[in-house]
């Protein structure tokens, strides 16, 4: 019996904005899906992300990267400097 699907699960859990400096951002998927996610731009530290029916990025947004507001932005947050 294995547990790693669990333990992955509960690693992923943990209060959204604890670490320094993470904020919320949204990614969208080529094939449209949109997840939300909580992390600390410019690392690939601590991060935590979901499906995001409630977000403010309205109907049909292009891939790409998100900021809480809803603009897009030019790259991956985690690869810019904080």
């Amino acid at each position: 019996m294995t547990r790693r699907g669990s333990m992955e699960d509960k690693m992923q859990q943990f209060v959204p904005g604890i670490v320094p400096g993470q904020r919320e951002f949204y990614h969208v998927a080529a094939s449209g899906t949109v997840e939300r996610y909580w992390l600390a731009p410019g690392t690939h530290g601590p991060q935590s992300h979901g499906p995001a029916p409630d977000h403010p990025l309205g109907v049909g947004p292009e891939p790409g990267w998100y900021d809480a507001d809803g603009n897009k932005l030019a790259r991956d947050p985690r690869e810019v400097a904080p």
